[in-house]
């Protein structure tokens, strides 16, 4: 963790690494300052697994001494097969192109949130982004040929 420069876990991730249950946005704000505690110089707890008073919205938060909220609309759907290996990949490309993290991480979000919504439906079980996903124009240069 003191290594990274970003740590990107799931609510239930973050839970195991912050010692405490993590299921509303203040549990996910108090796990992401326990996880900078450990040395991280920003951590990103995805909120796909948290079920809050909107249970429309899915809100990412990202901590690194400021707390930016990243909301999506919920796409009910099993086509999540891989959502955190894409944004994490998503967000080390943005960054290692000169975005700086605020930039990258709202980029990577919204990139995910239309491959989710426009995955092909593969598959009886929780199948496959689309990877070929285009959204806001600042999505596109993660899938540019």
């Amino acid at each position: 963790v003191p290594l990274a420069e970003l740590v990107t876990p799931n609510s239930d991730e973050a839970a195991v690494l912050a010692g405490f249950a993590v299921g509303d946005l203040a549990g996910m704000q108090r796990a992401a300052e326990s996880i900078l505690a450990m040395g991280a110089r920003a951590v990103l707890v995805k909120g796909g697994h948290v079920r809050g008073d909107d249970s429309s919205v899915v809100i990412d938060l990202l901590y690194d001494g400021e707390v930016t909220e990243f909301r999506h609309t919920r796409i009910e759907t099993t086509s999540t097969h891989g959502t955190g290996c894409t944004l994490s990949a998503a967000i080390a490309a943005l960054l290692a192109g000169g975005a700086d993290l605020r930039e990258a991480v709202a980029t990577a979000t919204d990139y995910v949130n239309e491959a989710i919504r426009t995955a092909p439906g593969l598959g009886s079980g929780h199948g496959p982004l689309n990877h070929f996903a285009r959204g806001s124009d600042s999505t596109k240069s993660l899938t540019r040929a």
